[in-house]
């Protein structure tokens, strides 16, 4: 809720991220208090280092995202990621939340750089509307909820996430700087 500057300080923690071209809003665009708006290039993201790469989120884990979008044609291939930790090119490890012309979705990548994932639709009533987004892991099950409902979930054929060096983005894929979002978060 900083509202200025191009730190996202983190309240519970030492987790602050660094913000690249997304610009601070306030009330009424925001869900409370402030927030940042992407606008759709590959200029605006926030990152936030290389967090969660310890051994105790590879088994359990759970990523949440609060958006708001006017559209669900996004401009890059209709996909934005919401919050992302992704690392293709060593070894594979990856998670995202994800918002797409279909609706939404958390994808986890196995070792083996398989794909998982669980998804919802979203319609034009959806749309400007604040919107609670959670992905979950457990030792193999993923579940997707949205808006407080479980919207899917499944069992996968792998208990652990793989620890990752890549760093968490906000607003988009990773280091490549793809799948850039528009809209708020």
């Amino acid at each position: 809720d900083e509202g200025a500057g191009t730190t996202a300080y983190d309240a519970a923690s030492t987790n602050d991220g660094a913000i690249t071209g997304a610009a601070w809003r306030n009330e009424p665009d925001c869900k409370s208090g402030k927030c940042l708006y992407f606008n759709g290039s590959n200029t605006n993201y926030v990152n936030m280092g290389n967090i969660f790469n310890d051994s105790t989120i590879q088994n359990t884990m759970t990523v949440e995202v609060w958006f708001k979008t006017h559209t669900l044609s996004q401009p890059d291939e209709n996909l934005a990621v919401l919050v992302s930790k992704r690392q293709f090119s060593v070894d594979n490890s990856a998670w995202a939340l994800r918002l797409g012309s279909s609706g939404v979705s958390w994808i986890i990548y196995d070792d083996g750089g398989s794909g998982y994932v669980s998804s919802a639709t979203l319609t034009s009533t959806d749309l400007n509307q604040w919107h609670h987004l959670v992905g979950t892991w457990s030792s193999g099950s993923q579940m997707l909820y949205l808006d407080g409902k479980l919207v899917d979930s499944d069992s996968r054929g792998f208990s652990k996430i793989n620890d990752s060096t890549s760093n968490v983005y906000i607003g988009l894929n990773d280091s490549t700087v793809n799948d850039w979002c528009l809209g708020f978060i």
